[in-house]
């Protein structure tokens, strides 16, 4: 590895700058965790508290995250998907708009038939026929999601299957089930998940991830499917945008020009 160079610019930042581009060229992956302090110090050619002063402002801006005990894991690269929850948008469609590609290493469908807590977020009585169908989610080589989605056996027919739905189930609830998804009721809930779902994404047990539970709804408010989604946190960024009530920005502007008009 090349060793860092003095520059004009702090030793601290040009360090900085190494390790984003090791963690961008994926030298380091998300959800790894760093080499120690020492080595990566030697690996470098720099000081203790020059890697020290890199890695807190790296903390600080949420591409490592640092575990008590356990060391520092990369979090992100410096893209990520961006995208506000007010805006409802497939994993597929969000990973191809920032030039990346989608695809799933892995996928896997079971039938089963609803419990009590599964036929009320259906819809449908318990014991009816669901399929379950989970998905590790990529963009390029990097971790993106693992998604758990239950069907109603009447939305998706008896002969779903792994291969019906290639990419994106938005796409195929519209072209081949008559189904526009129009909008979901979400749960954002930060989980550690561990197990199955940290092995078939490729990273650290210690790994955060962003869970959305969500029921989404078609064109006439009806029920197509609940998911499960866990969102690793590298590459996705959620946000949220808050606005005050039409009265309330209407009665801040009469307050306003009434405070001019008395001036």
């Amino acid at each position: 590895m090349k060793k860092i160079k003095e520059r004009k610019e702090p030793l601290y930042l040009l360090t900085k700058k190494r390790l984003i581009s090791l963690i961008n060229d994926k030298e380091f992956k998300i959800g790894e965790s760093l080499p120690s302090e020492r080595v990566l110090a030697d690996m470098l050619g720099i000081g203790k508290s020059t890697l020290r002063e890199a890695i807190r402002i790296l903390e600080d801006e949420g591409i490592i995250i640092r575990k008590q005990g356990s060391g520092d894991f990369v979090a992100r690269t410096v893209s990520q998907i961006q995208s506000g929850m007010e805006m409802l948008s497939g994993i597929t469609e969000q990973i191809r708009n920032i030039g990346m590609k989608a695809f799933t290493p892995y996928k896997k469908v079971r039938r089963d038939l609803a419990d009590k807590s599964i036929a009320n977020k259906l819809n449908i009585p318990v014991g009816s026929p669901i399929y379950i169908l989970e998905r590790a989610r990529f963009a390029d080589e990097e971790p993106a999601a693992y998604t758990i989605s239950y069907f109603s056996e009447k939305i998706v027919g008896e002969d779903f299957n792994e291969n019906c739905i290639e990419e994106s189930i938005f796409d195929f609830l519209l072209t081949k089930k008559g189904h526009i998804v129009n909008f979901s009721k979400t749960n954002v809930i930060p989980v550690y998940p561990g197990g199955e779902i940290c092995k078939r994404l490729h990273i650290s047990q210690n790994m955060p991830l962003l869970l959305l539970e969500q029921i989404f709804y078609n064109q006439l408010n009806e029920v197509i499917y609940y998911a499960k989604d866990y969102f690793t946190t590298g590459l996705f960024n959620f946000y949220i945008i808050r606005k005050r009530s039409r009265d309330q920005f209407i009665q801040d502007l009469v307050n306003l020009f009434s405070k001019k008009e008395g001036e």
